[in-house]
C-alpha cells in the first residue's frame, strides 16, 4: 500500500475520483429545472416573531377607495428567488406559481380595508367612474438568495400614483425589505410587500380624501 501511494498511482486515482465527483455535481446541478411556488398575503404569523405590525387606521373610516388592479412593469423572465448550488452558483429559477399582479392587488385591498377603508377592486377601463383610485405597477418581487449566513435578501416595490376626482394627489415608489424570523421565500415577499403597503397606507391617511 505505501508502495503504491508513493508511486504516484494512488495520487492520480484520488485526483481523478473528486474530478468525477465535482464534475458529477455539476451536472446534476445544470440539470435542475425552474420550479413553482406559490406567493401567499399575509406572511404566516410564525414569520413576525414577537414583532406585531398593524396598518395605520384611516382618519375618516369609511372613504371609497378604487384600486384598479397592479399591472406589471418588470420585462422578461420572472422568478421570484433562486436555487444555488454549495458553490454559490445559480442552477435554478423559481418562479410564481400564482399570479403576481392578483397577489400584490388583494394585499393593498386587504390592507386598505384594515385601515377603515371601502376599498374596491376596479378594471381599468373604470378608472373615470371613481373618485379616489390608487393605480400601482410592480417593479420587483424577488427574493435574492446569498451564500453564507446571509441567506435571503427580499424586495418587493411598486409605483402607485393616486388620483382624487381625476387630480394627481400622489405619485410615488415604495419599496420593501424585510425577512422572515426563519427566511423563506414566500414569508420574505409577503412581509416585504406589506412594509411597502403600509408605508403607502400612511402617505394616504395624510391625504384629503374626505368630501367636505
Amino acid at each position: 500500500m505505501k508502495g503504491w501511494m508513493e508511486s504516484g498511482r494512488g495520487g492520480k486515482v484520488v485526483l481523478v475520483l473528486v474530478s468525477l465527483l465535482v464534475l458529477g455535481l455539476s451536472a446534476a446541478a445544470w440539470a435542475m429545472k425552474d420550479q413553482e411556488m406559490e406567493l401567499t398575503y399575509p406572511a404566516n404569523p410564525k414569520a413576525y416573531g414577537k414583532e406585531v405590525v398593524k396598518v395605520s387606521p384611516a382618519p375618516t373610516p369609511g372613504i371609497e377607495v378604487s384600486v384598479v388592479r397592479f399591472e406589471d412593469s418588470r420585462t422578461g423572465k420572472k422568478p421570484i428567488t433562486e436555487m444555488i448550488s454549495l458553490a454559490c452558483k445559480h442552477v435554478a429559477d423559481i418562479l410564481a406559481k400564482n399570479d403576481e399582479q392578483d397577489w400584490a392587488t388583494d394585499a393593498l385591498k386587504t390592507e386598505l380595508t384594515n385601515a377603515g377603508y371601502k376599498a374596491t377592486v376596479i378594471p381599468s377601463k373604470d378608472q373615470a367612474k371613481a373618485k379616489v383610485v390608487i393605480s400601482a405597477s410592480l417593479l420587483n418581487v424577488y427574493d435574492k438568495a446569498v451564500c453564507g449566513v446571509r441567506g435571503l435578501q427580499p424586495e418587493a416595490a411598486f409605483s402607485v400614483v393616486i388620483t382624487k376626482d381625476g387630480k394627481e394627489l400622489l405619485n410615488q415608489k415604495y419599496t420593501g425589505k424585510k425577512s422572515a424570523v426563519r427566511a423563506n421565500p414566500v414569508d420574505d415577499l409577503a412581509l416585504s410587500l406589506q412594509q411597502a403597503i403600509l408605508s403607502l397606507v400612511n402617505d394616504l391617511n395624510k391625504l384629503n380624501l374626505a368630501d367636505k
